[in-house]
């Protein structure tokens, strides 16, 4: 603090907090003839505070619209950031905003909610005719003809305790692998104890259900095989989850209507499904989690 009276020299850049008809000569500083008026600091600060006031809502209102675009920007990059964290990629930031709004969640069930690998449940499997219990290995041999490539192989060959036992004792003649067009998949076959010659098929074109009759062309069935996706581990915590917070989880696959019912079951889900034939004009049960499509 420096106090100065007439005739003092200032003895350095300070700024008046109090001051009665004070002029100082700047004659050195600016080449002012005449002494300058000077003010206190403080009765000048209202004046300078309104003034920088008005100059802050002037940025705040015109610099506010502006600025929306960029801080909405790095507010879905974030959000984005911290769903990947959780293993989901989003491509388009402003998906974070619109997931705010689901509603209704439609879930795809290969892959999405069921795990890729195909199980069977040994006690869905049935046997017929001269495969029936206690024989049930020579029906496996539908299931492994050769070295067929494929998803159903790794499937069947683990319910056996002794995958050697389904191909002991025949001798494998012809083999016919999967085409799109008809979908078996044939083995022909000599059976070394008895020397007969018989093919078996695995898959059968599906049938018209208006037209179940046919030709057999001299087949006989001899067993049925439940081929299944399980669901994933967390599917029903995840499926919860989204239910709790508002969003209602529909599962559209293009499986049959059965794959698709027990799938939900063992989601915990229910069975409440429906063909994509329903007229639109029927209402669906309150009840009803999932929609399957054929």
């Amino acid at each position: 603090m420096v106090s100065l009276k007439i005739g003092d020299v200032v003895p350095t850049d300070c700024r008046l907090t109090e001051a009665i008809n004070v002029s100082i000569d700047q004659a050195a500083l600016t080449g002012e003839s005449l002494p300058q008026s000077k003010k206190g600091f403080y009765p000048r600060f209202h004046y300078s505070y309104r003034r920088d006031l008005d100059n802050i809502l002037m940025i705040l209102i015109g610099g506010t619209p502006i600025a929306i675009p960029t801080v909405l920007s790095v507010t879905l990059a974030v959000g984005a950031q911290q769903l990947a964290k959780h293993m989901a990629i989003v491509t388009r930031n402003t998906a974070v905003e619109e997931l705010a709004g689901v509603t209704i969640l439609c879930s795809d069930k290969t892959v999405t909610l069921a795990t890729n690998k195909l199980t069977i449940d040994k006690g869905l499997v049935e046997t017929y005719g001269p495969c029936s219990p206690p024989r049930r290995y020579p029906s496996t041999r539908l299931c492994l003809p050769c070295r067929e490539p494929g998803c159903h192989r790794p499937c069947v060959v683990g319910t056996l305790d002794d995958p050697t036992r389904a191909r002991a004792g025949i001798q494998l003649l012809d083999f016919k692998p999967f085409n799109p067009i008809d979908k078996p998949t044939e083995i022909t076959y000599r059976e070394e104890s008895s020397g007969k010659l018989k093919r078996v098929t695995k898959g059968m074109t599906e049938l018209d259900h208006d037209n179940f009759e046919g030709e057999g062309n001299g087949f006989e069935l001899i067993g049925l095989l439940a081929i299944f996706g399980p669901p994933r581990e967390d599917d029903k915590q995840a499926i919860d989850n989204a239910t709790a917070l508002g969003v209602k989880v529909k599962m559209v696959t293009g499986d049959q209507l059965a794959i698709a019912k027990e799938t939900g079951r063992r989601l915990g889900r229910g069975d409440h499904m429906y063909p994509v034939k329903v007229p639109r004009t029927v209402l669906l049960p309150a009840a009803s989690t999932s929609l399957s499509m054929r």
